[in-house]
């Protein structure tokens, strides 16, 4: 309020229509400046509220949840901005360390791998790589969906086209079995 009293001229028109843009600008910048955890490029935290604008319009006139082609129809922008952008959304308020994740119920932090030696990836590939031949195709890309590209068990289902319960099943035996195997090649 300060601001626009002091930057006011009152020969340019009104106080109040003036005082309302200056004092949403300043509370913009605020937000912009200040309350990211990790602060994206302006370019991304204003594609934010151009996303949270048009997903809004979308909602209100078509009833159901605009998928990132139409937004970024609506915006006039990249559908690779659009996804940079959506994605930068766990900026603003990032997720605790202490938060746990997904069905394992574990902190976050303790599922962050640690720097391991190049001796240690060897000797787990040397015992890993001869048992994951022996899977079939269908269990090898249960792995690679899971474990290489981070898909959750809802995601791998809907590729797969089961439930999400079968592909966690599968995935407890898959491992439980490889676990075993993997002991019984340490053990001899």
């Amino acid at each position: 309020m300060v601001k626009a009293i002091r930057g006011f001229d009152h020969d340019r028109g009104e106080f109040v229509p003036f005082a309302t843009v200056t004092i949403l600008g300043e509370i913009k910048k605020y937000f912009r400046d200040y309350c990211w955890g990790i602060r994206p490029p302006r370019r991304i935290q204003q594609m934010q509220a151009d996303i949270s604008s048009a997903t809004e319009r979308c909602l209100q006139s078509d009833s159901r949840q605009p998928d990132i082609e139409t937004i970024a129809e609506e915006i006039d922008a990249g559908i690779d901005d659009v996804r940079e952008a959506m994605a930068a959304r766990s900026c603003f308020s990032p997720t605790s360390l202490d938060q746990p994740v997904r069905e394992s119920g574990r902190p976050l932090g303790e599922t962050i791998a640690g720097e391991t030696s190049d001796y240690e990836f060897i000797d787990d590939w040397v015992t890993i790589e001869p048992l994951c031949r022996e899977l079939d195709d269908d269990e090898r890309l249960l792995l690679r969906l899971r474990f290489v590209e981070d898909k959750t068990q809802q995601e791998i289902a809907e590729i797969v086209g089961v439930s999400q319960m079968q592909i966690s099943r599968r995935l407890a035996k898959l491992l439980a079995r490889l676990r075993e195997s993997a002991m019984a090649a340490d053990a001899a």
